[in-house]
């Protein structure tokens, strides 16, 4: 009875596990949906733990925050040769972060404002203007 019990525990845990993977995906998606200048790219999009979008298009670089340096190593494997996946590498030891594509832009650059330099990042990683603005509002960054 017990191995029967167990058993049924397992399933269930395995249910679970994967409608929640589903909802997850299905927010990454929405995500995504709600910022990119081309939606498109989630057909080649890959999960390694988290919704990695490939570079294409406006999209230059693309980055994954997953927490520890062997899920990186894992992202980075997964990503190593798959198109619109150049250069996976791991950018952040500390934070589990792996990164493909161009370098992204990491300081403000001499009398640009916080709003240009973010929509400057935010079209590296294929953002519509209204997702900029949008995040650069909920943060209280005047656009210049």
């Amino acid at each position: 009875m017990k191995a029967k019990n167990r058993k049924k525990d397992q399933e269930r845990k395995m249910r679970a596990q994967a409608y929640s993977d589903h909802q997850r995906r299905a927010a990454e998606q929405a995500y995504f949906t709600e910022r990119l200048e081309d939606v498109s790219l989630l057909d080649r999009a890959v999960d390694v733990g988290l919704l990695a979008v490939p570079v294409g298009g406006i999209r230059r670089s693309g980055y994954v925050s997953l927490g520890t340096i062997e899920d990186c190593e894992a992202a980075v494997t997964a990503l190593s040769g798959v198109e619109g996946f150049p250069n996976p590498r791991i950018t952040d030891e500390e934070y589990g972060v792996a990164e493909w594509g161009d370098e992204p832009e990491r300081e403000q650059r001499p009398g640009e404002s916080e709003y240009e330099f973010e929509a400057r990042v935010g079209r590296t990683y294929g953002y519509t203007q209204e997702a900029i603005d949008r995040f650069a509002s909920e943060r209280g960054l005047a656009k210049h």
